[in-house]
């Protein structure tokens, strides 16, 4: 899975994009790409070239997640989401996944956008959402986001097996999540890391692992967007809007070329690695776990 959420360097994340799609079709290997309506907009209005990519490639298949200004990401309900009635709370959570997000105010624009927007521009619903809040916020986005196709939702910290659910949704299977970006100074990748990513798994019925990378893990040293919204790269302390989104740029700083280049060369050791043993290791993305289901 590759989850995207660089509205700071946009050109740096679309430039990547294709980049890790050429890999995945070169190996030709199942991917999850994981879009938040900020980013995706820029690909729509300066790279349609990545968006027809991301419709036509029988590799990739496209899901959403959310990150802030989003009143429903944890910690940053500065809209009164928890103080709403159901009827309140469902209204407002469907004008969010219709509509563009502020990234500086948290409230939505007059203007096209959200888990709808993408939906209508790819063609089909993303399949797969992830929701960081609980309690009855949560239902309700579920709820919301079903009701537009949303056929599973993302839960960490916890073994889940096919057919689990939460809101009444499946949740995407997970028996292991390898942050495969933190493993690039102690892996080879390749063997290397399936046999690390295995080792604890118990080798019967399904088991899956999700392998994670967020598109600046390439590029850049942190989380590009902390400064806006968090007073400290530990993500402790939220800020309150308005966010000033201009400050985003002074941190992090990007990587130096001998360590992109380690990441790249980790990512597509791996994928080479799980398209040879396919019959062992059988990468899917949400389109075959939609089928499963």
């Amino acid at each position: 899975t590759l989850n995207v959420h660089d509205w700071v360097y946009p050109e740096d994340s679309a430039e990547t994009m294709h980049r890790v799609i050429d890999i995945h079709e070169k190996y030709n290997t199942p991917l999850d790409i994981f879009v938040t309506d900020p980013v995706f907009q820029y690909y729509v209005e300066e790279d349609p070239e990545l968006v027809e990519r991301f419709k036509s490639s029988e590799v990739v298949c496209i899901s959403h997640h959310s990150r802030p200004s989003s009143p429903y990401y944890t910690g940053f309900d500065y809209v009164g989401l928890a103080e709403m009635s159901g009827a309140e709370l469902h209204k407002t959570l469907t004008d969010y996944t219709e509509h563009k997000l502020d990234l500086s105010t948290g409230e939505f624009l007059d203007e096209p956008g959200g888990y709808q927007f993408i939906a209508d521009t790819i063609g089909y619903p993303p399949l797969i959402t992830g929701i960081s809040t609980m309690g009855a916020i949560g239902s309700a986005l579920a709820e919301v986001y079903r009701e537009r196709g949303a056929k599973f939702l993302v839960v960490h910290g916890q073994e889940i097996d096919l057919g689990d659910t939460r809101f009444d949704t499946y949740v995407r299977p997970e028996h292991k999540e390898v942050k495969l970006y933190e493993w690039v100074r102690s892996h080879e990748g390749g063997e290397d890391v399936f046999e690390t990513a295995t080792a604890d798994l118990t080798g019967t019925g399904l088991e899956f692992i999700n392998l994670k990378y967020h598109e600046n893990n390439f590029y850049l040293t942190g989380t590009p967007f902390w400064p806006v919204y968090w007073t400290d790269s530990d993500k402790a302390e939220t800020l309150e809007p308005p966010f000033d989104t201009s400050i985003s740029k002074d941190t992090p700083k990007h990587r130096s070329q001998d360590l992109q280049d380690a990441h790249w060369a980790l990512y597509e050791a791996t994928v080479k690695y799980a398209s040879e043993h396919a019959d062992e290791l059988n990468p899917i993305n949400a389109f075959d776990l939609e089928e499963m289901i």
